[in-house]
């Protein structure tokens, strides 16, 4: 493609009959590079100078292929005096800024790799997890101590007082739990000694209101006084 003027290749890049994504790992933006070498860079500059933020701003890929190329340092630091006033300048500085701002990412990336840092991350994200995990794992220890306080005061209890110390009395743990506790004991016990009418209505109340080991016993108990 035959280019005359710096504008004719604008509107070349513009327009995609030429390739000008910056960094291009297919072609490398060859073909518009060496076109643009045919221009000086006070003339470029100039021309520049006169572009619209719109224009700039869809094609800002090229401005950026047109900047590495007529710049001494990468980011385009150099161009901002020339360009002053612009357009372009406005969208050099922007260009400028965020390079800088993926070179602290990056920075700061690098240094969270270090075998130091990596551990120290590690042990923040454990402090994290326990700390999230806390009120569960205090659920849990209140549980096994208030199981563990109950079960030695069941275990305390004579046989034929269990049902009027659990009806009667907080021991601090759900029913449903406690009737895990003492079922096999109460099960053995009356099997060989007749249930009162009180424990047998406690173990109806609390069969009633929660089930499982309570139901079970009740049944059990029921059916060997039908025998």
């Amino acid at each position: 493609m035959e280019i005359s003027s710096f504008t004719e290749l604008l509107e070349a890049g513009a327009s995609g009959k030429m390739c000008t994504k910056f960094p291009c790992t297919t072609c490398g933006g060859l073909p518009f590079r060496n076109a643009l070498k045919a221009f000086t860079k006070d003339g470029v500059l100039s021309d520049l100078r006169q572009l619209s933020e719109e224009f700039l701003a869809k094609n800002s890929s090229m401005f950026r292929l047109i900047v590495s190329e007529i710049s001494v340092f990468p980011t385009g630091g150099d161009l901002l005096a020339d360009l002053d006033g612009s357009a372009a300048a406005k969208q050099l500085l922007a260009n400028i800024d965020f390079q800088n701002q993926r070179f602290v990412a990056r920075q700061a990336y690098l240094a969270s790799q270090t075998p130091e840092a990596i551990s120290r991350g590690r042990l923040l994200r454990k402090a994290k997890r326990l700390d999230a995990t806390a009120l569960h794992r205090d659920k849990k220890l209140a549980t096994v101590d208030g199981m563990r306080a109950a079960s030695d005061t069941v275990n305390l209890t004579p046989d034929h007082r269990i049902l009027e110390v659990i009806t009667g009395t907080d021991l601090g743990v759900s029913k449903e739990a406690l009737g895990g506790l003492v079922f096999s004991r109460l099960r053995k016990f009356y099997k060989s000694n007749t249930i009162e009418k009180s424990q047998l209505d406690a173990l109806s109340d609390l069969a009633d209101t929660y089930l499982g080991h309570w139901a079970k016993l009740l049944s059990e108990i029921k059916s060997h006084k039908n025998r």
